[in-house]
């Protein structure tokens, strides 16, 4: 085989390499001595490579400075020198024969580390550290975590969900949904669970039909209780959350003269400046023992069931009257 330098190489790097057989070319002229060198195993070959110029880039024959001798790459079927080694060519036939490897290196290059061993080492390690972080993370515990940051449960057991946008809203004053005397139950459902309310279709039947018909048009879904106080009220049904929207109407209806406000008791809110028993979509739970209100507030009914889920909102009072974090009314259902 022939060996000539194909770039820019120091001369005087190719009077021979014993380790690989080449030899000094002897018909070459001095000055031509130090570009070429013969196989002496295929003297003849240097013909042929003249007349077949492919090629083959195996690596650098570097024989001043080992260490730089760089890997031999595969692309696209033309084997080429990658790194900063001599850059030197070796010219030989069409079909090169085969060999058991793709890497030519002195035996003071075979001592030195494969550099592709040592990337693909430091790869791993970042793979397993970023493995081991995730299964940290998560706590290893895929079973019970399926929650979204939306939806992620409190220490009060409560759902952490974001505040709902308001509603604006605007109904007439509705027709008779309920018989007055027959028994309907509202079924609440809050982000902090669900508790019933016994509407007392008998004492306040025009109070409990309203709120009946707009927990059946949908009005309260999506809305909050924008005011706790514990130990006293939880109050919500405002399509604004501020504790001045309503539905678009009125219902007068006096609440009975003898109502206390004890603990489980669901009215209707009003302002001051409306008159007792006026009502618009605004409700309150008592969580207290006794509210100590004049009979003023119309009667919805009372809870029958799921305080719990009253004691959870309660919990969530914050200052001014204001909860700690939102609780929706999910839906509100009537049940005949």
């Amino acid at each position: 085989m022939v060996v000539r330098e194909r770039q820019r190489a120091a001369a005087a790097l190719l009077e021979g390499y014993p380790a690989l057989g080449v030899k000094a070319d002897p018909a070459a002229s001095p000055p031509h001595r130090l570009r070429r060198a013969v196989d002496t195993a295929d003297p003849g070959a240097r013909k042929l490579a003249g007349e077949e110029e492919r090629a083959l880039t195996l690596a650098a024959l570097d024989l001043q400075d080992p260490l730089r001798v760089a890997d031999v790459e595969d692309r696209c079927g033309e084997w080429r020198q990658g790194g900063g080694g001599g850059h030197r060519s070796i010219v030989g036939e069409a079909e090169f024969p085969p060999t058991p490897s793709i890497r030519v290196s002195s035996v003071e290059q075979q001592k030195q580390p494969d550099r592709r061993w040592i990337v693909l080492a430091v790869f791993g390690l970042v793979a397993v550290a970023v493995v081991v972080a995730v299964l940290i993370g998560g706590g290893g515990d895929s079973d019970d975590d399926t929650t979204t940051p939306s939806t992620q449960a409190t220490s009060s057991g409560c759902e952490k969900v974001e505040a709902p946008a308001p509603k604006n809203v605007s109904f007439k004053a509705p027709d008779q949904v309920l018989e007055k005397g027959k028994p309907a139950t509202a079924v609440v459902k809050t982000s902090c669970g669900t508790f019933e309310i016994e509407l007392d279709t008998e004492r306040a039947p025009k109070t409990a039909n309203s709120f009946a018909f707009l927990a059946e048009e949908g009005f309260y879904d999506d809305l909050t209780f924008h005011r706790i106080v514990p130990g006293f009220v939880i109050q919500g049904g405002d399509p604004e959350g501020t504790g001045l929207g309503g539905p678009g109407y009125s219902v007068d209806e006096e609440p009975p003269a003898n109502l206390s406000y004890t603990k489980g008791v669901v009215a209707m809110a009003k302002s001051s400046a409306d008159p007792p028993g006026r009502s618009g979509s605004q409700f309150y739970v008592v969580t207290g023992a006794d509210a100590g209100l004049p009979p003023e507030y119309a009667l919805v009914g009372k809870v029958s069931e799921g305080f719990d889920a009253i004691s959870r909102i309660e919990e969530l009072g914050g200052p001014d009257e204001k909860p700690k974090q939102p609780v929706v009314i999910e839906e509100v259902s009537i049940e005949q």
